[in-house]
């Protein structure tokens, strides 16, 4: 109960809290997210634009248009975004030594909290990019050529609400358990490790990967989107093209190090597909008065990049993973022994995540935005309204690197020293995230150690983002000061809003619904002629 109302206080006005830390289940997820771009946006491309793009094929006339299209974007439903990557929104944390833990507890030992802590921690993720979007387009007839590019800046960052019931400060680790002799706990909070990370008796090297807790930026160019098209058909009331695309990845690639790490663009994946984009006018009264429907959609394929995730291990009983089971999700962070090449243990020991992050080759078979808007123009003023539909499949991953052999093994809960002075060669290869009680560690040490992992162990599927699914929903008023008079400059400016939703199937389990939902809100000008 006090865990309860421990967790209660930490999250005022959130009054169903009790209820989440009390749900029964292991906790489940994704070490990796890769968001939607921030180039890709049917909708931001579609809107506001098309007094400025003349369908004129028969008079070989050239025409062209720029826009910038400053947007501020920000994540909402921080819970859908916990629980992608731990099945969960709360979490409880204790140590070994704790009477009664929890089941489904992590366990605090292994990031250098004492085996008495106890604390419940809330997780609030949250995405903000901030970008300028410029556009460029040249035609001439019935060909035409675009390309766009939006300079990002990208903050993410997992807000951690945390109540300590009991930092076990003072309470050292028992002997022999991280040293030969008791060894003091460094840090005395889940946040505080799990941000900086720690050092600690034979605990030589800090998390290096996969932290959390405090927030991450990055500035860059996005992709360069690139298209060349054909207009296909022209009617009066009417038109359709066809064209190339291809994305030419200048944003950053992804490197782990951080948990919900800020990405611009893609991924850093090249780009090649195919678009539509097409008019029809559904009802015209003179020629300032026009009700039309507009059609765009992209799809493309984002060939393979080096890039470095970090993986979880299958359980030992079951290799390869069932890529729709979470059985050794978070093993990334338990303790990882190293032995030498007589397999002895060598005193050294660090978080797993510090050598099962490598680099993979990460592919992604298709990827889909399709925008349909209504626009409703009355003289120099037009209003738009949309819908916007994006798929990506899942990412397909293959090593570039392995592991070690013979080398490492999960320490768990077992010592580190045998008390003769020497060390400890016991490990505790089925040891998980929400670890053991320390007085069952005879029963929970290998009998025959070490049992080493190693590659095949790895679990692919958890560094890999699932296929998303998004729907948005957008508007924009526009204000152009020369549309009836098509052989002058066309000065335009406009205003604009979406919001967007993961629209995942209900069924799947939370980690396979990799989307964020999101706002934003953005105002697009420029000029054509």
């Amino acid at each position: 109960m006090k865990r309860i109302l421990c967790a209660l206080l930490a999250l005022p006005g959130l009054t169903h809290a009790a209820d989440i830390v009390l749900q029964n289940f292991p906790l489940h997820g994704k070490s990796f997210m890769l968001t939607r771009s921030q180039s890709v946006n049917a909708a931001r491309d579609l809107v506001g634009w098309r007094w400025n793009y003349p369908i004129i094929c028969s008079d070989k006339k050239l025409w062209s248009s720029f826009s910038v299209t400053p947007e501020y974007i920000q994540s909402f439903r921080p819970d859908a975004i916990s629980e992608y990557f731990f099945g969960n929104p709360c979490l409880n944390i204790s140590g070994s030594l704790v009477p009664d833990r929890g089941r489904y507890d992590i366990l605090a030992d292994y990031f250098g909290l004492s085996q008495t802590f106890i604390s419940t921690v809330r997780l609030r993720p949250e995405l903000r990019n901030a970008l300028a979007d410029f556009r460029f387009e040249l035609g001439y007839g019935c060909f035409y050529f675009h390309a766009h590019a939006p300079v990002v800046w990208a903050k993410t960052q997992i807000h951690i609400a945390e109540c300590v019931e009991n930092n076990g400060l003072g309470q050292p680790f028992v002997p022999l358990y991280m040293d030969q002799g008791a060894v003091e706990p460094v840090v005395a909070s889940f946040t505080q490790a799990v941000s900086q990370g720690a050092v600690y008796g034979q605990v030589t090297e800090p998390l290096l990967f996969g932290r959390f807790g405090c927030p991450a930026t990055t500035t860059k160019l996005s992709e360069i989107q690139l298209a060349l098209g054909y207009i296909i058909a022209e009617r009066p009331h009417g038109w359709m093209s066809a064209n190339l695309r291809a994305s030419i990845p200048t944003g950053t690639r992804p490197d782990s190090r951080i948990l919900f790490e800020p990405i611009v663009g893609n991924g850093h994946h090249w780009e090649f597909g195919v678009g539509f984009l097409g008019q029809g006018v559904l009802w015209q009264k003179d020629a300032d008065k026009i009700i039309s429907v507009w059609l765009e959609a992209n799809v493309t394929h984002l060939f393979a990049d080096k890039q470095c995730r970090s993986f979880d291990l299958c359980p030992i009983d079951n290799i390869p993973c069932d890529p729709n089971e979470f059985s050794g999700f978070g093993t990334r962070y338990v303790l990882t022994k190293e032995f030498d090449a007589e397999g002895n243990y060598a005193n050294v020991s660090f978080p797993t995540i510090n050598r099962t992050t490598l680099e993979a080759n990460v592919t992604i078979g298709v990827q889909l935005d399709v925008a349909l808007m209504f626009a409703f123009e009355y003289r120099n003023w037009a209003w738009d309204i949309g819908y916007d539909g994006w798929i990506r499949s899942r990412e397909r991953i293959s090593l570039d690197n392995c592991l070690p052999t013979n080398t490492l093994a999960l320490k768990g809960i077992a010592n580190v020293a045998n008390g003769l002075g020497g060390p400890s060669m016991d490990t505790q290869s089925r040891a998980t995230l929400h670890g053991d009680e320390f007085a069952d560690q005879a029963a929970v040490i290998d009998a025959n150690p070490p049992v080493f992992y190693n590659t095949a162990q790895l679990d692919l599927n958890s560094a890999a983002t699932s296929r998303m699914i998004t729907h948005k929903i957008f508007t924009h008023g526009n204000y152009s000061w020369a549309r009836m008079n098509p052989c002058a400059l066309q000065p335009f400016i406009g205003i604009g809003f979406e919001v967007e939703f993961e629209g995942n199937r209900p069924q799947d389990l939370q980690p396979n619904k990799g989307a964020v939902s999101q706002w934003g809100v953005w105002i697009k000008g420029g000029v054509g002629y």
